[in-house]
């Protein structure tokens, strides 16, 4: 900012110093040629006039430009605070409306399970929608923290482990709801510079998505590629897909491109965050064989 301050001073200076000194000049021979018909040609010298008009705009340049680039990075320095404060207000509220909500969940669970059960259908009703009030607050947190989460320059992750500590953990959920998971090509270390758990919560999200959009006795696959470039996590699912109308506008929150499945349609749009964060991108294209396919790609170190 006080580098471009001074460079428009400078410009401004030198482009009115010139006008003025050329324009002293000009007038100088016309008012000569209008009272006398000629003029004299005099000898090449500075006259004091010359140097009193010179720097008179010069002074007057040095004001003129110093007031308006002032003002200018007063201005847009005064935007700049109100636009943090107000991001930094919207994000605030999101955590603190999320944590409010953690506790009455919480509470509710208790006496949920607290009650008869000789009636089990509708306390199952009520687990199931706690549940996925739960996740939504989740997800908020999640989202929210990755808002304002910023990758150390030295930090790495390994996309491989990523992979195979997710899988693992969501295998059991995954044949709890008569589906299986298959991994491919996650032996060997695929190191990226990256945050782990951020990247462990894009991919638990999208084979989350998976298992629930798939049909019962289908297999979600998770294959980890190598490339040259980027690497590539992809999770394919045997659903329905995604029509290519919707393969962009999925990923803006709190929309779903099937209400069926419950949730605020935050998952995906974690996924594009984390995305975002490490460099990379996510993508979704029609799986072979049907269903949908979600490709994580995430850049090489030294690639970008």
């Amino acid at each position: 900012m006080v580098q471009r301050i001074i460079l428009n001073a400078v410009m401004t200076l030198l482009a009115l110093c010139l006008f003025a000194v050329t324009c002293e000049f000009f007038l100088q021979e016309q008012v000569k040629l209008f009272l006398y018909g000629h003029c004299q040609p005099e000898p090449m010298a500075v006259h004091i006039n010359h140097i009193v008009v010179a720097i008179v705009f010069s002074a007057l340049a040095i004001v003129i430009s110093s007031f308006l680039n002032f003002r200018y990075a007063r201005d847009l320095q005064r935007s700049e605070k109100a636009l943090k404060a107000k991001v930094e207000r919207h994000r605030n509220f999101a955590a603190d409306v999320a944590h409010e909500l953690r506790t009455p969940l919480a509470v509710l669970r208790a006496n949920i399970d607290a009650l008869d059960i000789t009636r089990p259908a509708p306390l199952d009703a009520l687990r199931h929608d706690v549940a996925i009030m739960s996740r939504i607050v989740e997800q908020l947190l999640a989202r929210t923290r990755l808002d304002s989460m910023v990758i150390a320059v030295n930090e790495q992750a390994d996309l491989a482990e990523v992979s195979r500590t997710i899988s693992a953990f969501l295998a059991p959920y995954a044949i709890s709801e008569a589906r299986s998971l298959e991994v491919i090509g996650a032996e060997t270390p695929l190191i990226v510079r990256g945050n782990a758990p951020a990247l462990e919560q894009a991919l638990c999200n999208l084979i989350e998505n998976a298992i629930k959009y798939s049909p019962r006795g289908t297999k979600i696959i998770l294959e980890v590629l190598a490339g040259e470039k980027e690497h590539v996590i992809m999770v394919s699912n045997r659903g329905r897909g995604i029509p290519e109308g919707m393969r962009e506008s999925i990923f803006k929150r709190f929309l779903r491109a099937d209400r069926r499945g419950g949730g605020a349609g935050l998952g995906l749009s974690i996924v594009q965050r984390v995305m975002e964060m490490h460099g990379g991108k996510v993508t979704v294209e029609d799986a072979p064989g049907g269903g949908a396919r979600f490709s994580l790609r995430i850049p090489v170190q030294g690639s970008r």
